[in-house]
């Protein structure tokens, strides 16, 4: 089954947000 690309970019979006929120804990 083909899967929505604004599926696909809110996954991506959150992510981003996720990946962000590490990195400045990491920091």
């Amino acid at each position: 089954d083909a899967i929505p690309k604004t599926t696909v970019g809110k996954l991506g979006a959150s992510c981003c947000i996720l990946t962000g929120i590490l990195i400045l804990f990491c920091m």
